[in-house]
């Protein structure tokens, strides 16, 4: 699934971060979801270890000291199954997104003294093109969320879809989630070589087909379809 619609990542300006956030936006939206792999399992596998070797570099009580990477394969309906098995049945206290990346970026952003900036244009108003948040402003303080328009996949809509549908919905967002620590990286960042940062090998992961799940601290499967959708 790849959208049809165009995505220009030029218009973004972001300072010495320039290059490597139009890179990022560019490479993002131009992934054909949900679809057969592009590479074999042992460089998956490979692209998995480099993400969880620079992510335990940066901070190694988040990550395991060591990572069991197996494989499964199937598809819509498998998809689903795994997406159901890490939402509903995950470790008691547990959560890969929010409680290990979330705070890898957290930690690394503080440690340079980046924040996410509380100014610019408001939620809903019109915004100037190129501008990477946007901001809600509250009765105590401004909030900034980003603002890049991604162009969506072909999944039906919310309207049309089942349960297998929303699987996908569910799963496209966390990897979004992925491509938003990836460019707040390289903000708080701007030297950083793309091959460094941690979030980059889950972006390659996406791009060439195999899905990242995982099912503790020290295991992930990564799923491959077996035939386009």
């Amino acid at each position: 699934m790849k959208s049809p619609a165009p995505f220009d990542a030029s218009i973004y300006e972001c300072g010495p971060a320039t290059e490597a956030v139009r890179r990022l936006l560019s490479d993002y939206a131009a992934i054909d979801w949900f679809v057969p792999p592009t590479i074999d399992d042992a460089r998956a596998r490979a692209l998995m270890h480099r993400h969880h070797t620079l992510g335990r570099a940066c901070a190694p009580d988040l990550f395991a000291a060591h990572l069991e990477v197996e494989h499964a394969h199937g598809g819509v309906r498998d998809l689903f199954a795994w997406c159901e098995r890490v939402r509903k049945h995950a470790p008691r206290g547990w959560d890969w997104k929010y409680g290990v990346l979330k705070p890898l970026t957290r930690r690394h952003s503080e440690a340079r003294g980046w924040r996410l900036p509380t100014e610019g244009p408001l939620v809903g108003a019109p915004s100037t093109p190129g501008r990477l948040f946007t901001v809600i402003p509250t009765l105590t303080e401004s909030i900034p969320i980003w603002n890049v328009p991604l162009p969506r996949v072909g999944i039906r809509s919310a309207t049309e879809q089942g349960a297998e549908d929303e699987a996908l919905h569910f799963y496209k967002g966390y990897c979004d989630i992925d491509l938003f620590e990836a460019l707040e990286w390289q903000l708080a960042e701007p030297e950083c070589p793309l091959s460094e940062n941690p979030f980059v090998p889950l972006l390659e992961l996406y791009a060439t087909a195999h899905y990242p799940f995982h099912l503790s601290a020290d295991r992930v499967v990564l799923f491959r379809f077996d035939a386009p959708l």
